[in-house]
């Protein structure tokens, strides 16, 4: 226990000893002697019991020296991880077990999502390094939940850990080591299920996700709106109009996947890459999504529907296809966010099938400029272009078309039906982050 600790815990005990009314004689004395004090209702003698201390008074007055396990230890919607963290073990270099409640909190002691990445990513290493991780999962959900904690601790949110339910907290935490695509059965039979059950962050060949809340915190945070819909709104819409999905140009190779396939064993994806190549299918931008989500404590998971990556949001009850994202950039992003129903008839389109179509139906002709605009990249610059709209555009949607993409000074050649913007550099994760 540290000097500071010491003094705090002290001053709190006397504090104590003058709230309650009690007048002790002789307490110096009984100081000296090493006797701790059990304190009983003021209309009783005190008892003084040589080294003990009444467990309820040191509680209390840990958790106010501890918030974080005050907010553990109070809030009904956190019972469960609770629970579960202090029913789990991990060894220590020394095989010696200590709970996961217990490496929360040692995480905590030196965090501060504030901070640089490196800075972060330095001090957890340091932490955890002291224990022996079987599943990088496990590392991933005790990172995740420190960080959810010092946020909730801030109160700097719209919304707190105490509105959400149960689900939605697991919603927030769950991680998933399982390379197995969800989709599929043990017959490899495509799973049409919406079961709540079947997420993760399944990503196949991503790598670092475990660190992947704290990394976009920084980027995150500058995306938050008055409550939670529309801060998913506009995390969705950065992402559109920041990644782009794999073509001609730019596809699997950038990531040394041998022969451009997505599934080849050499490909190396991580959060930094991706950023750097804005390359993507639908499951990193699902999974993106997902993370820049939680990292801002807003409860979201992947699913993963017919092979393809969608984010499901508990708390608005809704999902985003990851190829949505990839392929859409002037859409509104309210447009993104599909019913249960709309998903449904998504998967009955089958493994292969036009997972935009449902998208562009909401923007039929003459309004299919909107879903016409394509992300692209040149060199190290991302740009807008398309060559298909010859229709003269209203200028109320020209308007919303501007206002999603204003980085982009998009412009309109209608003589030559082109549609085109300015050159806007690619920034790395760290770049963004500061």
């Amino acid at each position: 226990m540290s000097k500071k600790t010491k003094i705090l815990i002290t001053t709190f005990l006397l504090i104590g000893l003058l709230t309650t009314g009690l007048v002790l004689t002789n307490s110096t004395s009984a100081l000296q002697q090493g006797l701790i004090f059990k304190f009983i209702p003021k209309t009783s003698t005190p008892k003084i019991i040589k080294n003990q201390i009444d467990p309820r008074l040191l509680n209390t007055l840990w958790k106010t020296i501890n918030p974080y396990q005050a907010i553990l230890d109070s809030y009904p919607s956190l019972q469960k991880t609770r629970t579960n963290l202090q029913n789990m073990t991990i060894e220590d270099k020394n095989s010696k077990k200590i709970t996961e409640y217990e490496i929360v909190l040692k995480i905590l002691e030196n965090y501060d999502g504030s901070q640089k990445n490196d800075i972060k990513e330095k001090n957890i290493e340091n932490t955890l390094s002291n224990y022996n991780f079987t599943k990088i999962s496990d590392k991933a959900i005790l990172i995740n939940i420190a960080h959810s904690l010092w946020l909730e601790n801030k109160k700097t949110l719209p919304w707190s850990l105490k509105d959400f339910s149960e689900e939605e907290i697991e919603s927030l935490f769950f991680y998933t080591d399982d390379p197995v695509d969800y989709s599929t059965t043990g017959a490899q039979e495509p799973n049409t299920s919406l079961d709540k059950n079947l997420y993760g962050a399944e990503i196949i060949n991503l790598k670092g996700y475990d660190e992947g809340i704290i990394k976009l915190f920084l980027l995150s945070k500058t995306l938050l709106k008055t409550n939670e819909t529309l801060t998913i709104e506009e995390i969705v819409k950065w992402n559109m109009k920041n990644f782009f999905h794999a073509y001609y140009d730019y596809g699997w190779e950038v990531y040394g996947c041998a022969g451009g396939s997505f599934w080849a064993e050499d490909c190396v994806y991580t959060l930094e890459s991706t950023f750097e190549q804005r390359v993507t299918g639908c499951h990193e931008p699902a999974l993106i999504v997902e993370l820049m989500l939680r990292s801002i404590n807003i409860p979201a998971v992947t699913l993963s529907i017919l092979g393809h990556g969608v984010v499901y949001l508990p708390t608005i009850d809704r999902y985003i296809h990851g190829d949505n994202v990839a392929d859409f950039v002037t859409v509104p992003a309210k447009d993104l966010l599909l019913t249960k129903e709309e998903i449904e008839n998504i998967i009955k389109l089958g493994p292969n099938g036009d997972y935009d179509s449902i998208i562009r139906a909401k923007h039929p002709s003459p309004y299919h400029f909107y879903t016409n605009i394509e992300l692209h990249r040149k060199d190290s610059s991302l740009f807008l272009e398309t060559d298909s709209v010859c229709t003269s555009i209203p200028e109320e949607d020209w308007k919303n078309i501007k206002n999603q993409v204003p980085e982009y000074n998009i412009q309109y050649d209608q003589a030559n039906c082109k549609i085109f913007s300015d050159l806007v550099p690619i920034k790395t994760l760290t770049e963004l982050s500061l």
